[in-house]
């Protein structure tokens, strides 16, 4: 069990969000918040989640574009030589 001290303000507002959030109560809310954080390794998603996953396929393209990049600057440096 954790406990913390929040003011009425605090708590009012997380009651607020929790309903936004449709959560069934403060408590709820709060254990989705820390099963976000420990789903996460150093600030970055964990390798599972889909924002992990594009970033991986983001990075890949962009290493795929600087390859053709080179491959066609190297085919008009040849041409170019013949």
């Amino acid at each position: 069990m954790i406990s913390l001290r929040l003011s009425d303000e605090e708590f009012r507002g997380l009651q607020a969000l929790s309903e936004c959030k449709g959560t069934r109560s403060v408590s709820d809310l709060i254990r989705l918040a820390i099963s976000r954080v420990n789903h996460t390794q150093n600030g970055h998603p964990a390798d599972h989640s889909l924002d992990h996953r594009f970033a991986l396929v983001t990075r890949r393209l962009d290493e795929i574009e600087n390859t053709l990049r080179q491959m066609t600057q190297a085919q008009g440096a040849t041409a170019s030589r013949d």
